[in-house]
């Protein structure tokens, strides 16, 4: 029995050496093409499958995009810039946390405004000319070294922080946190050590129509559908050093809606929701890495008092609504600081 193959573009020369191999008598060859109807020919596995399109675009041949090939966490998104995806690992984490029930509530400011409150080699990212600040209130849980259980208290708590997006001179983006709430006094002091602004806070959260688990939502990417019809209070009373006061300084009332369509999960969206890296200052400005799964956003809406956070981090009054945005979370990895 005769075996058919088929050879793309194969030349005179080539069929001679074909013809030579053991056994080649139970072969027939057939070109598949002319040579001179061929560009470029290449096994589809790396790195020929690069190679190729990048040959055929300096010959303007037709051939599949690089961009089509790759991921793109990879190709659109250099080390350091913020996307849906991190474009980094973190290999050796010095620290776990899990973050649930966020709500991202973002303004616009004039970009002036904010980099005044921030260091100088840091600038304040702009998009149409403008910026954005966050302010961020959301459940920390499970906070402990890896291999350790959590210290005492340190198992959920609220969290509230106010933060700025900035790069770096050598490109990286990332958050400069402008305040941060918290009701653990040992947290704000072991935090407060590496120069995060975190001030205590008497706060709350309550959590109602949800009808799963925090760990079931983490552990299961479909489970946020069933995050819809969920609503959200939290309450941070304003900050003081001692006894704070268990008032409504800060109260946000979020009722959370359908999984947010990927239509409206736009660059914008995805820098200001997932950021990898964050600055701070002590004696000399670090920087630490984060690294956690893609997190699902939900179409939200948010009654309350809102703008206090933002005034207590020396801002004005913001013009205008937020744009709200609601998260069931992620489990997060962070490396050690390194100097920025």
């Amino acid at each position: 029995m005769t075996t058919n193959i088929f050879v793309l573009g194969m030349t005179d020369l080539q069929r001679d050496e074909l013809e030579t191999i053991r056994g080649a008598d139970a072969y027939r060859f057939h070109g598949l093409l002319d040579y001179d109807q061929l560009a470029i020919v290449c096994h589809w596995d790396f790195p020929s499958s690069i190679i190729g399109p990048i040959l055929s675009a300096e010959r303007d041949l037709p051939a599949p995009s690089l961009k089509s090939l790759l991921p793109t966490s990879r190709t659109d998104t250099p080390t350091g810039m913020s996307a849906r995806h991190p474009s980094h690992r973190v290999r050796v984490p010095v620290n776990l946390q899990t973050w649930s029930h966020l709500t991202f509530l973002h303004w616009e400011y004039a970009v002036e405004t904010v980099q005044e409150l921030v260091p100088e080699r840091l600038r304040v990212q702009a998009w149409d000319g403008r910026t954005w600040v966050g302010v961020i209130p959301f459940a920390m849980s499970d906070v402990r070294a890896p291999g350790l259980p959590p210290p005492p208290g340190w198992g959920y708590f609220p969290e509230l922080n106010v933060r700025a997006y900035v790069r770096s001179a050598d490109g990286r983006e990332g958050i400069w946190f402008l305040t941060m709430l918290v009701p653990r006094v040992t947290f704000q002091a072991a935090l407060s050590t590496i120069g995060l602004p975190y001030h205590r806070s008497d706060c709350t959260i309550r959590v109602m129509g949800d009808r799963w688990t925090r760990d079931r939502i983490l552990g299961d990417p479909a489970a946020s559908d069933r995050v819809t019809c969920a609503r959200w209070d939290y309450r941070f009373g304003e900050p003081a050093l001692t006894r704070p006061p268990a008032d409504d300084w800060f109260r946000a009332r979020v009722d959370v809606g359908p999984p947010l369509a990927e239509a409206d999960r736009t660059p914008l969206v995805d820098s200001l929701t997932a950021r990898w890296w964050a600055f701070h200052r002590r004696g000399i400005l670090w920087h630490a890495p984060a690294n956690h799964p893609p997190g699902p956003l939900h179409e939200a809406s948010v009654t309350g008092r809102l703008t206090a956070p933002l005034r207590h981090a020396g801002l004005p009054e913001p013009l205008g609504p937020p744009m709200i945005h609601a998260s069931p979370g992620v489990r997060t990895k962070l490396g050690s600081l390194r100097p920025a």
